[in-house]
C-alpha cells in the first residue's frame, strides 16, 4: 500500500494557537484512519501548546488511551501468520505508551492473548493478580489445583497472585488481561514461574 504524503498546508489564519490546532485535528485525523503519525515542532514550548487540550496525558501515563480493538484483533491475525506460540500462553501481546514503550499506565499492565481452537497452555504462575475478560471465543482455565471457570465472551474470571493458571481454548479466543505488574518491576517484587514439562 503506498501512503500519500503531504509536504506542506497553507493555513489561512496566521495566529499560532490556530495553526497547532489545526496541525492536532489532521493528526488526530491521519491516525485515526490507522496512518503512523510523527509531528515535530519547533520545540518543546510549542509541543506544549495544544489548544487547551492535554495530548500528553497524566503523569507516568500514555496520551493514548483508545486502543481501538479492531488494529489489536488485526495485529494478533498477522501475529499468529509469523509469530512462535508460547507453550504458556499462545500468542501474547502486551499494550504499551506510543511514547515511552512502557506500560500504559504506570501502576497498570495490559495486555492481550489469542488461543488457537484446542491450545491448552503450559501450567504458568506470576506474582502478579491478573484480571482477565474473555473478548472473543470459549474455553476453560484451571486456577490452582482445583478450580476451574468455564469462560465466553464478555466473562470476566481472576487469577489470584502466584496460583499456577492453565487456559484451554475450545474455539479459537482472544482474553484481554490486565494486572499491577509494572509496580511489582519497580519495586523487584515481579516473580514468575513458566512449566518446562
Amino acid at each position: 500500500m503506498t501512503v500519500p504524503k503531504v509536504d506542506f498546508y497553507l493555513l489561512s489564519d496566521t495566529e499560532p494557537r490556530a495553526r497547532l490546532r489545526t496541525a492536532c485535528r489532521l493528526a488526530e485525523k491521519a491516525y485515526d484512519q490507522g496512518l503512523r503519525v510523527t509531528l515535530r515542532t519547533g520545540g518543546a514550548a510549542e509541543t506544549d501548546r495544544s489548544g487547551g487540550r492535554d495530548h500528553r496525558g497524566a503523569p507516568g501515563g500514555s496520551p493514548l488511551f483508545n486502543y481501538p480493538y479492531a488494529r489489536t484483533r488485526a495485529a494478533l491475525a498477522q501475529l499468529a501468520q509469523t509469530a512462535a506460540w508460547d507453550p504458556c500462553h499462545g500468542l501474547k501481546m502486551r499494550y504499551s505508551n506510543p511514547v515511552t514503550g512502557g506500560y500504559p499506565m504506570a501502576t497498570i499492565a495490559a495486555f492481550v492473548q489469542l488461543l488457537p481452537r484446542g491450545f491448552q497452555t503450559a501450567r504458568y504462575r506470576s506474582t502478579d493478580a491478573t484480571i482477565f475478560v474473555a473478548v472473543e471465543g470459549r474455553g476453560k482455565t484451571r486456577i490452582g489445583a482445583d478450580f476451574v471457570v468455564e469462560w465466553g465472551p464478555r466473562d470476566i474470571f481472576v487469577v489470584p497472585s502466584w496460583k499456577p493458571v492453565l487456559h484451554e481454548a475450545s474455539d479459537e479466543a482472544v482474553l484481554f488481561s490486565f494486572s499491577d505488574r509494572p509496580v511489582q518491576e519497580a519495586l523487584h517484587l515481579f516473580r514468575e514461574d513458566r512449566h518446562r514439562g
